[in-house]
């Protein structure tokens, strides 16, 4: 749900509006994509916006797969003089964005199930052996450009790959 994402709980304290476009599964190079996206929309640079993006561990990680949880996505490359390469999905496995983000749930509850019940996992991730490091690196400067380009803050909030929250 929603309504217990720290971006709605942001918006409910400081009773300000929040658009939450944080997608399960994506990796930086994907957050990237969307924040240029959303930032290339000249109304959603208005004064007083803040773009905050939360990351976690896997996330570089998944930057050097094509395909993450049976889903084609886009990832990037280096050129020999450091800038960016940009890779589409593979058009055999592109689907729409609904489609994409419902097949995504669905496997990851699936796997969760997979996983609870089944030690042997199947292949559902191809590397590039992109160096996601450096390519994470080069996103980060192109964040900063985007940044100052924009006027808009981009705030990285990194957190721990789980969360365990103690019930009561």
């Amino acid at each position: 749900d929603d309504n217990q994402t720290f971006p709605f709980f942001l918006g409910e304290k400081y009773s300000v509006k929040i658009i939450n476009n944080g997608v399960c599964g994506y990796g930086f190079d994907q957050t990237y994509l969307a924040i240029k996206q959303f930032l290339n929309n000249p109304q959603n640079r208005k004064l007083n916006s803040l773009v905050i993006a939360s990351l976690i561990p896997d996330d570089i990680k998944r930057m050097g797969y094509s395909v993450f949880a049976q889903a084609s996505k886009p990832y990037f490359t280096l050129d020999k003089k450091h800038s960016l390469v940009y890779h589409a999905p593979s058009l055999s496995r592109a689907f729409t964005i609904k489609n994409n983000l419902n097949r995504l749930l669905r496997m990851h509850s699936l796997l969760w199930r997979n996983h609870l019940s089944n030690p042997v996992k199947r292949v559902d991730y191809v590397d590039v052996n992109n160096g996601e490091i450096e390519v994470a690196k080069v996103i980060v400067e192109e964040l900063s450009k985007l940044q100052k380009e924009t006027n808009v803050p981009i705030i990285f909030l990194l957190q721990p790959a789980y969360i365990d929250i103690p019930s009561h």
